[in-house]
């Protein structure tokens, strides 16, 4: 986020009080954003599993810059278990998704792999599919559901 307005830095600790509220109702914007207060230390202390799992549950949902964020957290391993085959998934399906930096970064990740873990990665990547929160569906399919 980088705020550089000392008025806005110091309602950084409200607005992450929003943001939490709004991210544990399943607000994908709101998860995100406050997986990167999370990640910066920005109105709240720093906590980089923390913000992992805030970032993760916005991927989850098809945010890009959140799929793109999360590949990142899993090459570096601040906040998880380094892991380059989930990195290679989340930053191809970014990339997929148009994210110009994700092609670059799941490139070079794919440099780290073997031709085994390539195949593989690219075959979770093939198959993965948003989570859709039930209140986010129509009403016609969540009485399918039932």
């Amino acid at each position: 986020m980088g705020l550089g307005n000392a008025n806005m830095r110091r309602d950084l600790p409200r607005a992450a009080k929003w943001l939490k509220q709004a991210a544990e109702q399943g607000q994908v914007d709101a998860q995100y954003s406050l997986g990167v207060l999370y990640q910066q230390g920005e109105g709240v202390i720093q906590d980089f599993e923390e913000a992992s799992n805030w970032i993760r549950k916005a991927a989850e949902k098809g945010m890009t810059d959140a799929m793109y964020m999360l590949g990142i957290i899993y090459y570096t391993g601040r906040g998880v278990a380094t892991d380059n085959i989930q990195a290679y998934v989340w930053l191809n399906v970014a990339a997929a998704q148009g994210k110009e930096e994700a092609i670059r970064k799941r490139n070079k990740v794919m440099e780290l792999l073997s031709d085994a873990e390539i195949i593989e990665a690219q075959r979770r990547s093939r198959i993965w599919k948003p989570l859709v929160a039930k209140d986010a569906l129509p009403e016609e399919a969540q009485e399918e559901q039932h």
